[in-house]
């Protein structure tokens, strides 16, 4: 949940600069693309946690005795761990609309590098891609860069890369992160 709020921040920056270089012209409804939202979660389906795993003391959850014993010897994940973990959070959650042209649909990791897809639901000139290309590189910087874990990540060697695709699933550009 933690890397979508992430990941999610960091396009919506990209999408205020967005109405900001284009205006109206970037809503119009020419090339209109259906939702491929997945439906939201049922109420307490979400968050729930196993049976018995946790005792309930006064109003607060804390984890049992066996619990506690197994975080304390559990070795701390890798980062291709961390990485694979937070594609399969986004994965799990299905397509995010981050505003009314762009959709994260996917992640995917693979050592030390991992790939958010976001696509455009309609076309873009070879100049406003160039611009986009210009304001993704800085503000999924600044955005990933503002957050400890993103940051943990990063100084441990990872990749946070953003590609970009066209209706037609054609890849316009991406915006690799390697330092902060």
């Amino acid at each position: 949940m933690r890397n979508m709020l992430i990941i999610a921040g960091a396009l919506l920056v990209l999408a205020a600069g967005a109405l900001i270089l284009f205006g109206g012209e970037w809503f119009k409804e020419d090339i209109a693309e259906p939702s491929r939202e997945a439906p939201a979660p049922r109420e307490g389906e979400e968050d729930a946690p196993p049976p018995n795993a946790e005792e309930e003391v006064g109003n607060t959850v804390a984890p049992s005795a066996s619990r506690l014993d197994e975080a304390s010897v559990a070795p701390r994940p890798t980062l291709a761990d961390q990485l694979a973990d937070g594609a399969r959070q986004i994965n799990a959650g299905g397509p995010i609309r981050l505003d009314e042209m762009t959709m994260m649909t996917s992640a995917s990791s693979a050592g030390s590098r991992i790939t958010y897809r976001v696509e455009f639901s309609r076309r873009l000139t070879p100049r406003q891609a160039a611009s986009l290309r210009e304001l993704a590189a800085s503000s999924n910087r600044s955005a990933l860069c503002a957050r400890e874990v993103t940051r943990e990540w990063i100084a441990m060697g990872a990749e946070v890369e953003y590609a970009y695709f066209d209706p037609t699933g054609r890849r316009l550009f991406s915006t690799p992160v390697t330092s902060c």
